[in-house]
């Protein structure tokens, strides 16, 4: 075998492998990214400056409420709500607290929160204290939930009894003009300023709230359940989708490119063969 014909053997072996690994490559798909375990991703109450500020630490954990706020979100109950506190606390205190919720809520006055009696008329809240605590009674509305939209207003809630350890918000939803409620808010929320935890079963809501920095200005409580997986996922997967096309195209022409040179350098050898084939030859005289 002549050695421009091993010559051309290899660069002809060189193509073909270059055009088969480029096919290959684009059709592999692209591997998708690890995603990290829960081991690996570290909860947000612990990252570094999770702690609160200087003279911000919050009280101990306790197993028990330190306040617990209780509403019937049903017109057949009247709305009729309690804030319960597991040591006693002045009368003062307590309706200073169903004004910061009426405020932060959207009520105009206070006075909005005031229960009624069985004739419709407003009475004044009812404050108990006993060996076991404190308690004070009000009324609420449709304006503390969003049954549209499957929510409460769980920030609001929460930010007048901020200086309290545990918050727990139990909230009975009944039916209104034959529909009902479906919960569709955070379920496990944490935070360097608060935990919730949710607990449902139909038409019962209940929170639990730990709160870890009691100066922070907002808790940032997410309106809705976070999905289980990003909403850009889906437009990832068809940028990795388009990439691959592009990938498959560039391998493509390098395939093409690998062919031109081979064609360039095989064309060349001829080319050189013929003319020291010519020198070689001897010169016929007449």
């Amino acid at each position: 075998m002549s050695p421009l014909y091993r010559s051309w053997l290899i660069l002809a072996a060189v193509s073909a492998g270059g055009l088969a690994l480029g096919v290959a490559r684009a059709q592999t798909p692209a591997p998708e990214a690890a995603a990290p375990s829960a081991a690996a991703v570290p909860d947000a109450s612990s990252a570094p400056g999770a702690a609160s500020a200087p003279g911000a630490a919050a009280p101990a954990i306790t197993s028990e409420p330190d306040v617990e706020v209780v509403a019937f979100l049903d017109p057949n109950y009247g709305y009729a709500a309690s804030v319960r506190y597991a040591t006693k606390v002045a009368e003062s205190e307590a309706r200073a607290d169903v004004e910061a919720l009426a405020r932060a809520l959207g009520y105009g006055s206070p006075d909005e929160l005031r229960p009624t009696d069985i004739k419709g008329q407003p009475r004044k809240m009812q404050y108990e204290a006993d060996g076991n605590g404190s308690q004070i009674e009000f009324r609420l509305s449709e304006q503390a939930l969003d049954r549209a939209q499957g929510t409460f207003r769980l920030e609001a809630f929460i930010s007048p009894f901020r200086r309290f350890r545990r918050i727990d918000l139990d909230f009975p939803v009944g039916d209104l003009n034959g529909q009902r409620f479906v919960y569709r808010g955070p379920t496990t929320f944490d935070s360097r300023a608060l935990r919730l935890r949710y607990h449902g079963d139909g038409q019962s809501h209940a929170f639990r709230i730990d709160v870890l920095d009691r100066n922070a200005r907002r808790f940032e409580l997410p309106p809705f359940a976070l999905p289980a997986a990003p909403l850009d996922l889906a437009d990832d997967g068809a940028d990795r989708s388009q990439q691959r096309g592009g990938e498959w195209w560039w391998w493509l022409a390098a395939a093409a490119l690998s062919a031109a040179v081979t064609f360039v350098m095989l064309t060349w050898l001829l080319s050189r063969r013929a003319r020291r084939a010519r020198r070689s030859r001897p010169e016929v005289r007449e």
